[in-house]
């Protein structure tokens, strides 16, 4: 079939669908819900045509081998591999979304396959948002502090809760919203004429980042980066504020990626603080996360703590 026909065949193939009453009688229920009815404005109808032509040409143009008009795949029966691999990379840290600033590192990922869709792996996002949004609560805190938060949806979760969150992160973050300041920039870059006191801060998965990497490394006797942002952060909490922290635990390590630490490696970052919580979890299996009581095995260190009054 030549690409003309192809392109005929996908465009022909929306209106084949409304003859169908059960879609028309649908898309008026729609249209009558959402109040598009009499108005100059494309119905849902011919939105999701759109859509569809749209996400033809796409995988057309990535070179799909049963993107063609009008054959690629449209249920969980047609899915091939192939396409599976493209849906599972658009999606992670390198994928479109991501190159756009708009990967958010879900807690729950998933990952296509020929003919279905399965949980790839439960990560410690699982426990550490709850935590949290629990010692958040508990705080009765109004203002917020978050540090690498670029790539989660914890500020704009706080924000539509009504809480003021500033967010440093050299991304910035791609949500706008009216309770977010946003301040793209490293933590020691960040100017603080004006900020704080904040009632709490949070660090979700960050700090075992700072300063490795594609950032300064711990160089010429220069402080380490996460020990310094944490111990700036202390001085923009009001008195008994709270830092709520979460960090690989386990082994002491450092790489080009993170560090990893121990009960000694925490000691030194909380140096100035009041510490009143810590909470060790670990995967205990493919979905399942647990507070580990036996002292074995790596996880993540969930820590609250405060400063001095």
């Amino acid at each position: 079939m030549s690409r003309p026909a192809r392109v005929g065949k996908a465009l022909t193939g929306p209106a084949q669908r409304a003859l169908d009453k059960r879609v028309e009688w649908t898309i008026s229920l729609i249209d009558d819900r959402l109040g598009l009815h009499d108005r100059e404005r494309p119905t849902v109808h011919d939105r999701i045509d759109e859509l569809e032509v749209l996400a033809r040409l796409q995988l057309l143009a990535l070179g799909l081998p049963n993107a063609e008009m009008g054959e690629g795949p449209t249920s969980i029966e047609a899915l091939d591999e192939h396409t599976g691999q493209v849906i599972d990379w658009a999606n992670g840290p390198g994928g479109f979304a991501a190159q756009a600033g708009l990967f958010f590192n879900p807690p729950v990922p998933v990952q296509h396959h020929e003919g279905s869709v399965t949980v790839l792996h439960v990560t410690e996002r699982i426990v550490e948002q709850p935590f949290v949004f629990g010692e958040l609560a508990r705080a009765g805190a109004r203002t917020v502090l978050d540090l690498g938060g670029g790539e989660s949806t914890v500020a704009l979760s706080l924000a539509s809760l009504g809480m003021t969150v500033d967010v440093v992160d050299p991304r910035g973050t791609p949500v706008p919203h009216p309770n977010i300041r946003v301040h793209a920039c490293r933590v020691d870059e960040l100017d603080v004429t004006g900020l704080g006191p904040f009632d709490a801060a949070i660090a979700l998965s960050a700090v075992e980042h700072f300063g490795l990497g594609h950032y300064d490394g711990d160089e010429a006797g220069r402080p380490r980066e996460d020990v310094a942002a944490i111990a700036r952060t202390r001085e923009l909490l009001t008195p008994g504020g709270r830092l709520l922290l979460t960090v690989p635990f386990g082994e002491a390590s450092e790489d080009d990626f993170q560090r990893v630490y121990d009960d000694a490696g925490l000691d030194r970052l909380l140096e100035g603080y009041v510490e009143t919580e810590r909470r060790i979890f670990t995967r205990t299996g493919l979905t399942e996360w647990s507070e580990r009581r036996d002292g074995d095995g790596p996880g993540v260190a969930l820590v609250s703590a405060a400063r001095p009054g």
